[in-house]
């Protein structure tokens, strides 16, 4: 990807990739000795605050396949990330041609907040302060001040904070002071559902969870079905394996996931479902429906896309994007 920014130093290898890092265990936030380091070989929960839903991973080296490149750039198209920079944003658009190099940073973690329009990153990259700062561009005064004993630098609603030599955090101002918040013991690290079954995520180098993800959606008044209303928590994951993206949705009850299990089903035009009865302008040939697989699994739903045809990324997208929206409360 062509980088309008100076090139960056090498990037941070300390600490290896994820596997070093713990994920071959059974939380990615449950190892290193130190908990006050943050990054690679000290990650702690401690790192993300309290309210962080949507809450999203990267492991920006192992993204590779045209799925898990969708499945990010997707992710940040959610307007919880509409304060993040652009140039940062663009450079996780395999499509663009502008952007941020992202082979220079080695992990990334969105969150988002208890207030929809707020969300934030914590970047792991051996940046310097000057890179840091410019992601706020040149053209507009900086706003330089301390909070929590961390620089923070604001242009408009966007700031940056330098937490460690390898690591800062970026958003809209109040996520990045609760991110600073959080690295210093202040308030208390994210949790509820948002962490458990964020937890519970297959193994891969984009995993998430989410209650809501505010995408654009096209769906009409009376196009959605109520037996969305049940879904509880989202989670996904780009496995390692021959699958191009893995969903759950978990839902309030047994009976509530077996409805969402025939609702969604229906909207993806699953074969064997009821043609009829399905509610939205399907975007999906019958090669992809042939390879997506819905499983109703007591509380949850499993959905699988193998990603055989063409397109794969245009299709990953689109699942996840309509997942997303069908979730939405049509309050939000």
């Amino acid at each position: 990807m062509v980088s309008k920014r100076p090139s960056r130093r090498t990037i941070l290898v300390s600490g290896g990739t994820l596997i070093g890092l713990g994920i071959a265990g059974s939380s990615i936030w449950s190892f290193g000795s130190d908990d006050d380091q943050i990054g690679p070989g000290g990650l702690t929960i401690g790192t993300v605050p309290k309210g962080s839903d949507p809450l999203i991973w990267v492991d920006t080296d192992a993204v590779k396949t045209a799925a898990q490149k969708a499945t990010v750039s997707t992710l940040l198209d959610a307007s919880t990330f509409d304060d993040l920079p652009d140039v940062f944003v663009e450079g996780f658009d395999e499509k663009s041609q502008s952007g941020i190099d992202t082979n220079d940073i080695a992990e990334l973690v969105l969150v988002g907040s208890d207030t929809p329009t707020d969300g934030g990153a914590i970047v792991w990259a051996d940046w310097s302060k000057g890179d840091i700062v410019d992601l706020l561009g040149t053209d507009q005064q900086i706003k330089s001040e301390s909070y929590g004993d961390h620089p923070i630098h604001t242009v408009g609603k966007t700031s940056v904070s330098l937490l460690t030599d390898t690591s800062f955090a970026l958003g809209t101002t109040t996520v990045v002071k609760s991110i600073v918040d959080a690295r210093n013991g202040d308030v208390g690290p994210v949790g509820g559902d948002t962490l458990d079954k964020f937890e519970g995520t297959d193994h891969g180098a984009v995993r998430f969870s989410f209650n809501q993800l505010p995408l654009s959606c096209k769906i009409r008044p009376g196009q959605r079905s109520a037996a969305y209303d049940k879904v509880t928590q989202v989670v996904g994951a780009t496995p390692a394996s021959d699958v191009a993206i893995r969903l759950r949705l978990f839902a309030a009850s047994r009976s509530a996931a077996d409805k969402v299990a025939t609702a969604i089903r229906d909207d993806l035009g699953i074969p064997g479902s009821n043609d009829d009865a399905g509610n939205l302008d399907r975007e999906y040939p019958n090669e992809v429906t042939n390879d997506i697989t819905v499983r109703h699994e007591s509380d949850f739903v499993t959905i699988e896309y193998g990603g055989v045809a063409d397109d794969t990324g245009k299709h990953v997208r689109n699942i996840v994007k309509t997942v997303s929206c069908l979730t939405l409360s049509p309050e939000k």
